[in-house]
C-alpha cells in the first residue's frame, strides 16, 4: 500500500518524499483526506498493478501444484527463495535482469507447455503476470559478449548466458538469484552476493 501524506506535509517534506520515491516508493497526496495526486518513480509501474501480478503468479503456482498433486513443473517454480523474491517484488523491489531474461523465461514456459507440464492457458497466464513485474532490463550484455562475458564463461566453465547474469550482478552490486550450482560457485568465487 502506498504511503499517504497531506498536501501541507508534502509541501514541507518534498525533498524527503522525492528520495523515498527515488527508492521506488509510491506516495499519495491528500487534501481534506481525499487522494488528489500520486508521486511514483518515473517509468515505474503502479505498486497495485505489481501486487496484482505477484498475486496472479502465486495463484498460478498453487493451481499448477494442486493439479500436479503437489509436484512442481520446474525446479525453480515454488521454492522458499521464489516466495521471498515475490515478497520483495510485492514490497517494491525491481528485478534487474540481462536482456536475455525475457527470452529465457518465455522459452521455459513454452517448453513446459510443450512437455504437458503446463497447460497452454497456464502458459498464457504466466506470461501475462510476468509482464506485470517491474523489471529493469540491462542491454549492455550484447556489447560485452565477445569480451567480458566470454572471459567469465571460460574462467568459470559457464555458458555465456549464465555469465551475463554473473556480470550484471557483479557490475551493479546486486544479489544473484539462481539455483545453478556452477553459477552459484562462480558468484561465491567472485564475491557476488547470492539471493537468500
Amino acid at each position: 500500500m502506498a504511503a499517504t501524506v497531506s498536501a501541507f506535509e508534502a509541501k514541507t517534506r518534498f525533498g524527503e518524499l522525492m528520495e523515498r520515491v527515488n527508492r521506488g516508493e509510491e506516495i499519495v497526496i491528500t487534501r481534506h483526506d481525499k487522494p488528489v495526486a500520486r508521486l511514483v518513480p518515473e517509468g515505474a509501474q503502479r505498486l497495485e498493478d505489481v501486487r496484482r501480478a505477484v498475486r496472479g503468479l502465486r495463484e498460478l503456482q498453487h493451481r499448477i501444484a494442486r493439479r500436479r498433486k503437489g509436484r512442481v513443473s520446474h525446479p525453480a517454480q515454488a521454492t522458499s527463495e521464489t516466495a521471498a523474491m515475490l515478497d520483495a517484488i510485492e514490497a517494491g523491489a525491481v528485478l534487474e535482469v540481462p536482456a536475455l531474461w525475457p527470452l529465457e523465461v518465455a522459452n521455459a514456459l513454452t517448453v513446459l507447455a510443450r512437455r504437458k507440464k503446463l497447460t497452454e492457458q497456464d502458459r498464457q497466464f504466466g506470461l501475462g503476470w510476468l509482464r506485470g513485474l517491474p523489471t529493469r532490463i540491462d542491454s549492455e550484455m550484447a556489447s560485452l559478449a565477445f569480451s567480458k562475458l566470454s572471459e567469465l564463461a571460460s574462467a568459470h566453465r559457464l555458458s555465456v548466458y549464465d555469465a551475463a547474469y554473473l556480470e550484471l550482478a557483479e557490475r551493479r552490486t546486486l544479489a544473484l538469484a539462481c539455483k545453478d550450482g556452477p553459477l552459484r560457485k562462480a558468484a561465491r568465487q567472485r564475491g557476488v552476493r547470492l539471493w537468500k
